[in-house]
């Protein structure tokens, strides 16, 4: 079916996102990302088409495509929003996550640090 094979390609983006869109560098994966995301949604409002047709019956059909479809709008916009030069400031003046959870870790005796794995 259609909308499985759509679902299951919507879904795999997830862990190709964590493994390329949080490297250091990750400009060739964004665009990559970004053209990958507008076909998924075009697909996506294609199959919504069908399922808004009068004679097509499965409402569940069409609830996930909807859920899958403002999934993958939230993505585009995640991932690639444009940030105003005020907001970019402001962004880059606060501290870091990382630099919170240190001083965080540390008044509650933690050293900041993450632990190790055991092998």
């Amino acid at each position: 079916m259609a909308v499985e094979d759509w679902d299951e390609v919507c879904s795999a983006l997830g862990s190709w996102e964590a493994a390329h869109l949080t490297t250091d560098d990750p400009a060739a994966a964004r665009k990559q990302h970004r053209a990958w995301v507008s076909k998924l949604i075009s697909w996506g409002q294609l199959l919504r088409q069908i399922t808004e047709h009068p004679e097509y019956s499965d409402r569940t059909v069409a609830s996930r495509i909807e859920a899958r479809l403002r999934h993958l709008e939230d993505k585009l916009a995640l991932w690639h929003r444009d940030m105003t030069p005020e907001k970019k400031t402001a962004s880059s003046a606060r501290p870091s996550l990382e630099s919170r959870i240190g001083k965080t870790a540390g008044r509650f005796g933690g050293s900041g640090q993450r632990p190790s794995r055991a092998v």
